[in-house]
């Protein structure tokens, strides 16, 4: 083998080493950059296996009611009693909202109910009741909630903790 043959099966390895090197690296860079930005993510996110979508409206108007606070809760059974998972949303500029409960299928399927509670300031809260999935579904949708104008009642008062009645002062307790 010449001296000028060898050198050129030296330049194609070593143009070879230096491709696939570069690759490597490169395809290194391009993911950890991909992964500090966010568009890739190193664990998995869980799925929504649960989701409820409806409607706000004005009882008056019966428009959507902008930013109403919406609350879904699922009351399931276990042996130590109730168990409540619950999600809040608020309703958009329509009156729409989406809440997710990311709690499995298998479990929402053992629920004794799920409601949907809505309310805003200066209204009577108001919800509906969503039937206990039996199949699987993305969305469930659920009735329109109409609020009423009104107070809610006042908040229970806490009970006042027992207090002894203050001895008399004018005349002081004879010792014996």
């Amino acid at each position: 083998m010449t001296n000028e043959s060898q050198m050129t099966n030296d330049k194609t390895v070593c143009d070879r080493a230096l491709q696939s090197f570069n690759l490597y690296h490169l395809t290194l860079i391009i993911s950890v950059l991909f992964g500090m930005a966010g568009c890739g993510r190193m664990v998995p996110r869980k799925p929504v296996l649960y989701c409820v979508q409806g409607r706000v409206i004005d009882a008056e108007t019966k428009q959507g009611f902008p930013r109403a606070r919406v609350l879904v809760r699922a009351s399931i059974p276990t042996t130590l009693g109730p168990r409540v998972l619950s999600s809040y949303g608020l309703a958009d500029a329509r009156g729409v909202y989406e809440v997710e409960l990311s709690e499995g299928f298998e479990v929402l399927r053992e629920a004794m109910h799920i409601r949907v509670d809505a309310s805003a300031d200066g209204y009577l809260t108001s919800w509906a009741e969503v039937p206990v999935p039996t199949e699987k579904k993305a969305v469930y949708q659920v009735a329109d909630i109409v609020l009423k104008k009104g107070e809610p009642p006042p908040a229970p008062q806490p009970p006042v903790p027992y207090a002894s009645p203050e001895p008399s002062r004018s005349r002081p307790i004879p010792w014996k």
